[in-house]
């Protein structure tokens, strides 16, 4: 599971790496990476994400961000963790 996970980490990063340098070469700076990319990024952390947060401390880690968030002013709470 853990080989799937990092072969599929390599592949989008090769991707994300490979937007990143069209973007420097574009002198116009209206390249965007891709939705796809950004997707598969996403699918590559999320289920990983989702087992930590799971675990027990997983879930103390968010308990005390979600602690944190309370205690901030309204002017002084970031937008997300």
């Amino acid at each position: 599971m853990l080989e799937r996970f990092f072969l599929q980490l390599y592949i989008c990063l090769e991707d994300m790496k490979n937007c990143i340098i069209s973007l420097l070469r574009d002198k116009s700076a209206s390249a965007k990476i891709p939705k796809r990319i950004l997707d598969e990024l996403a699918c590559c952390f999320l289920q990983d994400i989702l087992a930590f947060y799971e675990t027990p401390e997983g879930r103390e880690e968010y308990e005390k961000w979600k602690l944190a968030q309370t205690q901030q002013t309204p002017q002084t709470a970031p937008d997300r963790p």
